[in-house]
């Protein structure tokens, strides 16, 4: 089990502060399971392909491009009566509690070769 941290704008792609190489290699696997548990009731592992395995930059891309899938989806119900998180959706992932533009990737980690489980905050 290999861990990772980071501090990642999935919305806007962007890593605060930008202390982390993105050309660091992440994995030699050209294909790679991502698991997405957070903010949603249903979660979903995801597989995402890229030749020559993944760096940084690229696994970056495809969390991002996991998200945007992931939000796509559903459509969004406002906000709770009173506060500004978002309601819970009624789609296939149930997204609550925040937008897309509240996540950020704190870390991830390989559980296994090719399988990774993912730390967001807000």
């Amino acid at each position: 089990m290999k861990k990772y941290k980071t501090d990642y704008h999935i919305e806007s792609g962007t890593e605060v502060p930008d202390v982390y190489n993105l050309k660091d290699e992440i994995t030699k696997l050209e294909e790679i399971i991502i698991h997405f548990d957070y903010p949603l009731s249903s979660p979903v592992d995801l597989k995402f392909t890229h030749s020559c395995g993944f760096t940084r930059k690229d696994f970056y891309n495809a969390v991002r491009k996991g998200y945007k899938k992931i939000y796509k989806k559903e459509d969004n119900p406002g906000r709770v009566p009173g506060l500004l998180n978002r309601a819970k959706s009624e789609g296939p992932y149930g997204i609550w509690g925040h937008d897309l533009c509240d996540l950020f990737l704190e870390g991830f980690t390989e559980k296994k070769p090719g399988y990774f489980i993912l730390s967001v905050g807000s």
